[in-house]
Parts: C-alpha cells; sequence; structure tokens
C-alpha cells in the first residue's frame, strides 16, 4: 500500500470514434452483433452473454497509439473490435 507518484503521458481516447466504430460494425454485420475480429477467435458477445453482451466489445487500434510521434486522426478503418482476452494478449 505504498503511495508513490508518477508523472505519466496519455493520449487521450474518443468515446464517439469507439461509439461509431461499435454502430457501423451492427449495422454492416449480417448478424447484426459484435465478434471478435481476430483471425480464428470470432467470439460473439451477445451468442455467450444474452442481452448483457449486446453491443458491448473492446476496441483496439490496429496501430499503437504508443508508437505515434504526433497527434493523427484516427479512422474507423484503423480500429478493430476485440474481445477482452484477444486485446490483452
Amino acid at each position: 500500500g505504498e503511495i508513490w507518484e508518477a508523472i505519466v503521458q496519455h493520449r487521450r481516447r474518443e468515446q464517439r470514434l469507439r461509439s461509431a466504430k461499435i454502430a457501423e460494425v451492427l449495422r454492416t454485420s449480417p448478424t447484426g452483433r459484435l465478434q471478435c475480429e481476430v483471425p480464428r477467435c470470432g467470439f460473439d458477445f451477445e451468442a455467450v452473454y444474452g442481452s448483457t453482451g449486446a453491443g458491448y466489445a473492446h476496441i483496439h487500434h490496429l496501430r499503437p497509439l504508443a508508437s505515434r510521434t504526433s497527434p493523427e486522426r484516427t479512422r474507423l478503418a484503423d480500429l478493430a473490435v476485440v474481445c477482452a482476452n484477444c486485446h490483452a494478449m
């Protein structure tokens, strides 16, 4: 429980961009549901968790924000829907 002080830099993430990505995938998905876009995963949140999982997912930047040297505009194509396990990996 030691208290420590740190100075960090953090890149702001846009909630509206996350929402737009989820809306795009729901609109264009043949099933109308979110599934992990990692090859060979395909985890379906709603199929596993029912209505609680509907519309839920992690959104991952395909090119890590930490690798950017200056602010850049993120497009929906720069993002992917992923399950928590794939996101952690």
